[in-house]
C-alpha cells in the first residue's frame, strides 16, 4: 500500500499499526496466517517511511501445498479486521513501547544519536522531531490506527506482487504470462 513521506503525521500510527499486524510471532499476522489457518510459514511487513511517498508492505511465504489466493485472503482480512474494529488498549500499549524502547536503545551511542539527528534534519525536515518522535507514538490511539488503516489500505491504493517457482507460474498461449 501506498504512505506518505517520512514526517507526515499519519506515519506514526502506520508505524504503530505495522507494528500490531507485522512484528514478530505474536503479531497479528503471524498468528493468523501461520499458526491459525496454517497457510503460511512467515508472516510479515513493515511501513517504510521514505523522504518521497513510501510503501507498507506485508509479505507471506506460503506453506507447500496451499494456494497463494488463500494467503492473500487471510491477509485481506486482518487488514479489514484493523480497519472495522479499534485494536484493543493491551495491544496498543504493547505496540507503542515496542516502538519507544526501540527509540531509545537505537540512540545508545554517539553515532546513533547523530544518524537519528541527521535523519530527522534531512529527510524528516524538522530537527526538533528528534526529541519529541517518543511523544507522537505515545499520542497514537486505536482511533488513529483504525483511521489510518481506513485511509491507506484501500484496493486503489495497493500493488500485489506474486512470486511463484518457474514451475507454478501460469501460462497465457503456451508463454509463462509475468506475474502481478
Amino acid at each position: 500500500f501506498h504512505v506518505p513521506a517520512a514526517g507526515s503525521p499519519d506515519l506514526y500510527a502506520l508505524e504503530v499499526a505495522s507494528n500490531i499486524l507485522s512484528s514478530g510471532e505474536s503479531s497479528r499476522l503471524y498468528r493468523r496466517l501461520v499458526y491459525e489457518k496454517q497457510v503460511a510459514t512467515q508472516a510479515g511487513g513493515q511501513a517504510l517511511a521514505l523522504e518521497h511517498p513510501g510503501v507498507f508492505f506485508f509479505y507471506a511465504m506460503i506453506q507447500a501445498g496451499k494456494k497463494v489466493e488463500d494467503a492473500e485472503q487471510e491477509l485481506l482480512a486482518e487488514i479489514d479486521r484493523l480497519q472495522s474494529e479499534p485494536v484493543a488498549t493491551d495491544e496498543l500499549v504493547k505496540s507503542k513501547n515496542q516502538i519507544v524502547s526501540g527509540l531509545v536503545f537505537e540512540r545508545q551511542t554517539v553515532q546513533e544519536r547523530a544518524d537519528a539527528i541527521g535523519q530527522a534534519a534531512v529527510i524528516l525536515g524538522d530537527l526538533t522531531l528528534v526529541n519529541r518522535q517518543r511523544a507522537e507514538y505515545q499520542k497514537v490511539s486505536a482511533a488513529d490506527v483504525q483511521r489510518v488503516a481506513q485511509t491507506y489500505f484501500k484496493p486503489e491504493n495497493r500493488t500485489v506482487v506474486t512470486m511463484l517457482p518457474e514451475s507454478e507460474r501460469p501460462t497465457v498461449e503456451g508463454k509463462k504470462e509475468a506475474q502481478r
